[in-house]
């Protein structure tokens, strides 16, 4: 049931969402609920799953991490992954790092669900 629900939340969110690419940095970024195209790979970020990453200026025993729930498709079909910040992954045949995620963790603050933005980019690039 929860599987088909993010699935269909998916699906809606790479028809309805906006599409970014930045050139200059070759990185692609998308909120929550818009979708980054990548070398003909759509990658649309669904949840937050895990935020514990360590405040700057905060001294911290370890520095945690951000996995994000995301819907990753191409031509060839598609596949729902959680995919971790700072992580290469092989998604439908791409070397793809998940390489930037804002905003950055503020001590005693939890950023709102709108303020996500993600960026992505071939790995090794």
């Amino acid at each position: 049931m929860i599987r088909t629900t993010l699935l269909t939340l998916a699906a809606a969110a790479t028809l309805t969402g906006c599409v970014r690419y930045n050139i200059d940095d070759r990185v692609a970024h998308a909120r929550l609920g818009e979708v980054a195209v990548l070398d003909g790979l759509s990658i649309a970020p669904i949840e937050v799953i895990e935020d514990s990453r360590c405040p700057e200026g905060v001294e911290c025993v370890w520095a945690g991490r951000l996995v994000v729930s995301a819907q990753l498709t191409d031509s060839t079909g598609g596949e729902l992954r959680e995919i971790a910040l700072g992580e290469t992954f092989e998604a439908r045949g791409r070397s793809i790092e998940f390489f930037s995620a804002r905003p950055k963790a503020e001590e005693g603050l939890k950023p709102l669900t709108e303020d996500y933005r993600f960026g992505f980019r071939r790995a090794g690039d």
